[in-house]
């Protein structure tokens, strides 16, 4: 006897929409119906995508049928004499690499990071493994790609997905930044290869849309030009440029020293003081770098020619901390250039944490440090005297030439 009540048969995907052969993983993209030959290897016919359930349900009179409905429960019609298919969709890889230089002569390579600097799966931020898109980012990873469609975007969402804003390069933290996304042939480990000869396709907006159109998983840069992965498009590249490090300069104005000073006057008069500051190395190769803490978020550069190092320079005062971001890897001298009457003292270290290590300054000028990893420096100047009086044996110190004549006038018998 007929069911007079419609019974579910499906109500959602399988549990299990992943599965790896020997080619590699797929993911299920949707359950459709059509009709196929019954021969292994024929083409089917599919009729519609997006079978969301199947219920057994009257349709005239006494006549029952499978029926399908789609995810908004809209009927698709009788199942009927076609078939139900599963339709599973291979996963696009990413593939996470350093490009150095621009255009067809720019050259790809796989990141490494910086648990050994050697393993080319290993993807690492300050030196340790990173999670993102609730899953740990690893060297040629797979994403699955929903019906609905996803989107490749630094922005929060719960149909995106985020490529990490900064990796770590070799044994160095942090060194490279997420510069654009590109879609090519696999990128092989070892020396860096012609991006000419990868098939590559870029955008330096960063983004990209992935989507199942006419049955074919197919990309896309703005929503609107669309093409499928086929064998010239194999991958898609999150490609990263040099980053370069952080350097922090910060200025410290110490007057422990004036405690006994004659007549006491404000101590104003040396932490109003502002010095000129050089930063000179091989390794400063750009006109401006963004920097934070400056009057401008963007400070000017001279960079290196010949042999003649790259230049920035700084006016800073006492409390002084500007931050110049993305310098590359190299030695660098900073230089005081109005520091007179003023000792000069130095400690470098990690931009977190405290200074810890004393640097050795040349002249009471200069202080050389090499930049591998971001750093901060401290340079602290303390007044000096510039003169002295004996007084009955006992040495008085004057730091202002004022300070002298008052003491002279009004302290001396």
């Amino acid at each position: 006897m007929p069911l007079k009540e419609s019974k579910d048969f499906l109500k959602a995907l399988p549990a299990d929409s992943v599965y790896k052969d020997e080619s590699g993983k797929y993911a299920l993209g949707t359950i459709a119906y059509g009709v196929d030959t019954g021969k292994a290897g024929d083409k089917v016919t599919l009729d519609q995508l997006g079978v969301k359930s199947i219920t057994y349900g009257q349709v005239k009179d006494n006549n029952y049928e499978l029926l399908l409905s789609d995810e908004d429960g809209a009927s698709m019609g009788e199942l009927g004499s076609n078939h139900i298919y599963y339709l599973y969709y291979p996963m696009p890889e990413i593939q996470y690499v350093k490009q150095v230089g621009q255009g067809d002569t720019a050259e790809l390579s796989q990141v490494r990071g910086s648990t050994d600097g050697i393993n080319p799966s290993d993807i690492t931020y300050d030196r340790a493994p990173l999670t993102m898109n609730g899953q740990t980012v690893t060297q040629n990873q797979r994403v699955e790609v929903p019906l609905s469609g996803l989107f490749i975007s630094q922005a929060a969402g719960s149909n995106n997905f985020n490529m990490p804003p900064v990796l770590d390069d070799g044994v160095y933290p942090l060194y490279l930044s997420y510069a654009s996304i590109g879609v090519g042939d696999v990128v092989q480990p070892g020396d860096p290869q012609p991006i000419s000869g990868l098939h590559a396709v870029t955008s330096d907006a960063c983004e990209m849309q992935l989507q199942i159109r006419d049955n074919k998983l197919s990309w896309s840069f703005d929503g609107q030009t669309w093409q499928p992965f086929d064998d010239s498009t194999k991958v898609i590249y999150a490609i990263y440029t040099e980053r370069g490090y952080d350097f922090q300069l910060s200025k410290i104005i110490d007057t422990s020293v004036l405690e006994n000073r004659t007549p006491g006057e404000d101590n104003s008069l040396f932490t109003d003081k502002k010095f000129d500051i050089t930063i000179s190395s091989d390794a400063i190769t750009k006109s401006s770098y963004q920097a934070e803490g400056a009057e401008t978020t963007v400070v000017s550069a001279t960079p290196a020619s010949g042999t003649n190092p790259g230049t920035i320079q700084l006016t800073v005062g006492d409390g002084s901390k500007i931050k110049i971001i993305g310098l590359g890897r190299g030695n660098y001298t900073v230089t005081e250039t109005s520091n007179d009457n003023y000792a000069l003292t130095a400690k470098s270290g990690p931009i977190v944490g405290e200074a810890t290590h004393t640097e050795t300054v040349i002249s009471n000028r200069s202080v050389e440090l090499g930049l591998n990893k971001g750093t901060q420096l401290v340079l602290t100047n303390s007044p000096e005297a510039i003169c002295k009086i004996v007084v009955d044996g006992q040495e008085v110190l004057f730091y202002t030439l004022h300070d002298a004549i008052y003491y002279v006038e009004n302290y001396i018998p």
